[in-house]
């Protein structure tokens, strides 16, 4: 019996487990900013506007909420988002 194909949409459902993971420990704070119960919306470094700033670095539209548009990724468009995402993650200070 041969392996399963890594088909695109296997590899959505993959990126999506893992950028949730990643996203539980807030690797993306720093960038994407969070959601505080004392302070409300805390900006990242990307600023308020997402969807502006994935645009500028991809050149592309609809690509964000990366959660919510995944399904409508081409493959050109994933591999784009996980480099986008890579680049914009980092290991949050434990304080």
């Amino acid at each position: 019996m041969g392996k399963p194909a890594l088909d695109l949409p296997m590899l959505k459902k993959l990126f999506r487990n893992l950028f949730s993971s990643f996203a539980g420990l807030q690797y993306f704070e720093g960038a994407f900013g969070y959601q505080c119960c004392d302070q409300g919306r805390v900006l990242g470094a990307i600023g308020q506007d997402m969807e502006s700033q994935m645009f500028l670095s991809l050149r592309k539209e609809g690509m964000y909420p990366i959660l919510d548009k995944i399904d409508g990724y081409t493959e050109e468009d994933l591999f784009d988002v996980i480099e986008f995402v890579y680049d914009h993650m980092s290991i949050p200070s434990r304080g």
